[in-house]
């Protein structure tokens, strides 16, 4: 750790009056934690279409065609010729890449979902035309959409670590009530998308 620097936490505060939790961020920004309905969570979590998994058909005794999963099994069996295992390699291969490429898009439409619909700060007056000036020295321009704006204010003046991050958007998916499960394996997919980027 530097010398002379301070990890600063996110601070959970009392709910406030209308029933939504406040967050304080390290950058000492306060978040308001208001959820999102579960059903337009669940919508987003399934608008990104996943790649069927390959299959190879096999033969029946009975002259029937079955179609069968391909997997590392069926690559490593020794009964392929190598041209199936070759064959085999490139559509789980080409699988695999496919799948990870719309799980990563699952997880950027999910977060950016949760923190541009789940939480709510005001941008203070005072500090528009700082920000504005800050966006366009890093190549951004404001955006034109009032959710967009909020989406990019969170995460340029709000969030200041990983921490600030992942308590942000575990307290909107409580918030929202998605079930432990779906909560474990968001994030999960969160920790996976982090870990590209």
């Amino acid at each position: 750790m530097t010398k002379g620097y301070k990890k600063v936490a996110p601070v959970i505060e009392d709910v406030s009056k209308n029933g939504h939790m406040v967050i304080t961020t390290s950058k000492g920004k306060k978040v308001t934690v208001v959820g999102v309905s579960h059903m337009y969570f669940q919508r987003v979590q399934n608008s990104v279409e996943f790649p069927d998994k390959p299959t190879y058909d096999a033969e029946t005794a009975g002259g029937a065609i079955e179609h069968h999963p391909i997997d590392q099994t069926v690559v490593d069996d020794p009964s392929n010729t190598p041209e199936e295992k070759a064959e085999y390699a490139a559509k789980l291969a080409k699988y695999n890449v496919d799948y990870a490429a719309a799980q990563s898009i699952q997880s950027e439409r999910i977060n950016n979902f949760l923190f541009a619909n789940g939480l709510e700060i005001d941008i203070p007056l005072e500090e528009l035309e700082e920000w504005i000036a800050e966006l366009e020295f890093n190549g951004l321009q404001l955006p034109k959409s009032k959710i967009e704006q909020k989406f990019m204010y969170i995460c340029s003046r709000a969030v200041g670590n990983m921490d600030d991050y992942t308590t942000l958007l575990q307290a909107v998916m409580e918030k929202t009530g998605v079930p432990k499960e779906e909560l474990a394996q968001t994030k999960e997919l969160f920790r996976n998308y982090m870990a590209k980027t």
